[in-house]
């Protein structure tokens, strides 16, 4: 990812190879830093035993703040320093069962998300906060917004955190005891009845919702939900429109809205509507010639009616 004039990037998917995280200067190339020691820190695994390991780089970096987000595939990010690269932490064994190639950040809080859920965590600790089952946050100072079957917003600024105590049973003593725990709430603001399954963006003061068959763009409502209130304001759909197959990715520059659909189609609406949008057909490709060799050794294969097995090339 390129911020402020600086190139971050990752090389190497297995820790006990080497994995590389670079920060580069986007004009000359200079190398600002390299962190290529994280690869192979004693620290607890998943299944809480220690081992040497690190960060596995799947997934596109996140700048928040002084801070460097790098996803790790299925598992959560893991945070170094921007300005220096230092390494600051990796919450594996916490978070098992969680984790992303997706990361957005804003505030103090960053997303971690993968299919249908998203999980909060706090930004200076990696400390887990709360797990969503909706897809495509998106994520604002102001509010976090939510697709799948509906669009939900929410208040990042009402986080609370709420400690009480579960029954368990000791695992030494096989007496039932009470354990502190801990949860975290946020308030809802307003919702939207729409598809919003396949993918969700912001664009000036507008959501945009893609789902089967159909994009919706959103007005949020002028006043959120009052505080304990049960009823939820609704945000306005400005315009919708059909197309064929469930709307995959949605992405909106220059007055453009852009969507791909799972059928491959790519559909752009701008300001004007017209009678007759305009289609284009994708080019059919063209064959290759035939070379001599090629040729050959399809001749050779006609002749013995060989279709699977091993091949020898001498010569070469």
């Amino acid at each position: 990812m390129i911020k402020e004039g600086k190139v971050y990037f990752s090389a190497g998917i297995w820790p006990f190879m080497g994995s590389f995280i670079h920060c580069l200067d986007a004009k000359s190339g200079k190398v600002i830093w390299t962190n290529d020691s994280s690869g192979s820190i004693f620290m607890l695994q998943p299944h809480n035993s220690p081992a040497f390991a690190g960060p596995a780089p799947q997934g596109s970096l996140t700048v928040a703040g002084s801070k460097l987000l790098v996803p790790n595939g299925r598992s959560v990010p893991a945070c170094f320093d921007k300005a220096t690269g230092e390494f600051l932490y990796y919450r594996l064994a916490p978070n098992a069962k969680r984790g992303g190639s997706d990361v957005a950040a804003a505030g103090e809080y960053f997303f971690n998300s993968r299919g249908t859920g998203a999980t909060l965590y706090h930004l200076g600790s990696g400390g887990y906060r709360k797990g969503y089952a909706m897809p495509h946050p998106v994520v604002t100072e102001s509010a976090y917004y939510f697709g799948g079957k509906k669009v939900v917003a929410i208040d990042p600024k009402s986080i609370r955190r709420i400690d009480y105590k579960v029954r368990q049973r000791d695992r030494k003593t096989g007496k039932w005891v009470l354990v502190p725990a801990v949860r975290w709430t946020l308030r809802s603001l307003w919702n939207c009845p729409v598809d919003a399954t396949g993918a969700l963006i912001k664009a000036g003061g507008r959501l945009y919702a893609g789902g089967d068959g159909r994009i919706s763009a959103i007005r949020p409502p002028a006043e959120a939900a009052a505080k304990d209130s049960p009823e939820l304001p609704v945000g306005k759909v400005v315009w919708s429109a059909r197309l064929r197959g469930e709307v995959r990715e949605l992405v909106a520059a220059n007055d453009y809205l852009i969507a791909v659909t799972d059928r491959g189609d790519i559909h752009c609406y701008g300001r004007r509507w017209l009678w007759w949008p305009k289609r284009h057909k994708a080019p059919t490709p063209k064959r290759p010639k035939a070379d001599p060799v090629t040729a050959r050794a399809m001749e050779i294969l006609s002749r013995t009616k060989v279709t699977a097995g091993y091949g020898v090339v001498y010569g070469l």
